[in-house]
């Protein structure tokens, strides 16, 4: 088998995407028990996707592991204030993939539901996130440059 592989995900890459999150979709936890809600995940992936700030990591040819981000504009101007929010990390290979949306230097933000069972928690208080409110079944982090 091929060694891993790191890479910008691209629109095209939401059909493979979209079977790995299905896959994970317990541990994540999603909610795709009806068609529409895999329709609506689908639409909001390749929406993700068309930002150019996601990441996934492939072996032997089949996406194994992915970072999702959406690029927030907090600012008045296009690039002021920007901002980074992690819609979904999942897979393999999770410190490597949130590494590279690091090295984008933006503040990133995400949220972890309390159902969560991918260490995903863990993962993100390695690599530096803090912390920074409690709501009712999800846990916020927040990493700054």
């Amino acid at each position: 088998m091929s060694d891993p592989v790191l890479r910008p995900a691209v629109v095209g890459d939401a059909a493979d995407i979209h079977t790995l999150l299905l896959r994970l979709a317990a541990d994540i936890p999603l909610a795709v028990e009806s068609l529409e809600q895999e329709e609506a995940l689908y639409a909001q992936l390749r929406k993700t996707l068309g930002w150019g700030e996601s990441w996934v990591v492939e072996e032997g040819g089949q996406i194994v592991g992915c970072v999702l981000v959406d690029n927030v504009q907090t600012g008045r101007h296009w690039g002021e204030n920007e901002a980074l929010d992690m819609r979904y990390a999942a897979g393999e290979s999770l410190d490597a993939l949130i590494g590279k949306v690091l090295e984008r230097a933006a503040p990133v933000s995400t949220g972890v539901k309390d159902a969560n069972r991918t260490g995903l928690v863990g993962h993100l208080e390695q690599l530096g996130f803090r912390e920074t409110e409690t709501r009712v079944g999800e846990r916020r982090f927040r990493h700054d440059p």
